[in-house]
């Protein structure tokens, strides 16, 4: 998919980007580029509707319309969905969704666009929000997953909707261009967050708070979703849970074999032991015994990096399987089915989910 460049104003001030406003957004059909992987492409917009598939990063699909954060996709396959605004980047000039900072000292959200609606609540300076649908002199935001509400434009400076990301390396080089040879622009430290403009041939174009555009390589950015940190695709805000993930990547595709505990082979168990060995925890071997470790999580609270445990057929609790949770609801495994290898599955709809039984924060 190409992009056509989009001129900008950069004003700097306490870590914020603003851009100048645009005339009008949603004009015509866009197109996006998934910016994650094994993205759920859903029945309704909305986190718990039925997956209907998954993309993979960099797919290239249409977009046709939003219904608050949510894009209504069509892909190659001819399949409609829902997806998240943080999982895909859009056509920026064609995008229906745009981001805004208030910059009025308090902002007064309001019921209906109108100064003599009621107020339902207040925005400080320098928030940022998702605008998803502009009437007159009004911007409609999404306060959450269920609300919104209304602003006027005068108090929010407009920016285009890029996703965030963060860094999940030390020392990562910002390039010029999507080559490990290209010149070095900036170096970004483990946690910096960024914003994500694009993906392309395994590299995100990414834009840091500083205003410096470049390509960062896949394996160094998480993108972060529903504009909370601890939602990645993985738990931004602890450096270790970050290092756990990162370390559990480097092993996909590994066979699986039972009783091995890697690193050319793993069993389920001997890979979430050899991964936390390898970040500085030990654990017991067996998932049974890993599952006592630490303390319960709910799987509503579930953070990058937390253990997950499964049954055998959807019935009981005696556990027969082990993974790393990454975020997005997915996790990372030594799967003995039908792969036989280290793969990221979704615990949210089907075997898993259905035979998901509890799950342990170890630090």
């Amino acid at each position: 998919m190409k992009y056509k460049k989009t001129f900008i104003t950069l004003s700097l001030s306490l870590g914020c980007i603003v851009f100048t406003p645009f005339a009008a957004f949603g004009e015509g059909q866009a197109q996006g580029v998934i910016l994650g992987d094994n993205v759920n492409i859903r029945q309704e917009p909305k986190i718990d509707s039925k997956v209907l598939t998954n993309l993979d990063i960099g797919e290239e699909v249409d977009v046709l319309s939003n219904d608050s954060n949510w894009y209504l996709i069509e892909t190659d396959s001819d399949t409609k969905g829902w997806i998240l605004n943080d999982l895909i980047a859009v056509d920026e000039e064609k995008d229906f969704i745009k981001k805004g900072i208030v910059n009025a000292d308090t902002l007064n959200v309001r019921k209906e666009p109108s100064t003599d609606s009621d107020i339902i609540g207040n925005l400080p300076q320098k928030s940022e929000v998702t605008i998803v649908h502009i009437q007159d002199d009004w911007y409609q935001i999404a306060i959450n997953k269920e609300k919104k509400g209304w602003i006027h434009r005068d108090y929010v400076d407009i920016r285009p909707n890029y996703s965030k990301g963060i860094i999940i390396g030390d020392n990562v080089n910002l390039r010029k261009e999507k080559s490990i040879d290209s010149e070095i622009l900036d170096t970004l430290n483990l946690e910096a967050y960024v914003y994500i403009r694009n993906f392309s041939d395994g590299w995100y174009n990414i834009l840091t708070f500083k205003g410096v555009e470049g390509w960062v390589h896949k394996d160094y950015v998480n993108v972060i979703f529903g504009g909370d940190s601890r939602n990645t695709v993985s738990r931004s805000a602890n450096r270790l849970s970050l290092k756990i993930v990162q370390e559990g990547k480097k092993y996909l595709g590994v066979p699986y074999k039972y009783g091995a505990d890697g690193p050319n082979k793993f069993d389920c168990s001997g890979f979430t032991s050899y991964v936390f060995k390898k970040c500085g925890i030990k654990l017991p071997r067996t998932s049974r015994e890993q599952a006592k470790v630490g303390k319960k999580v709910s799987k509503s609270d579930l953070q990058a990096g937390d253990l997950v445990f499964f049954n055998r057929n959807g019935k009981g609790t005696y556990i027969t399987h082990v993974g790393i949770y990454i975020g997005n609801g997915q996790f990372i495994h030594a799967s003995s089915g039908s792969k036989y290898s280290v793969i990221i599955s979704d615990i949210t709809t089907g075997s898993y989910n259905k035979r998901y039984v509890t799950a342990r924060r170890v630090f």
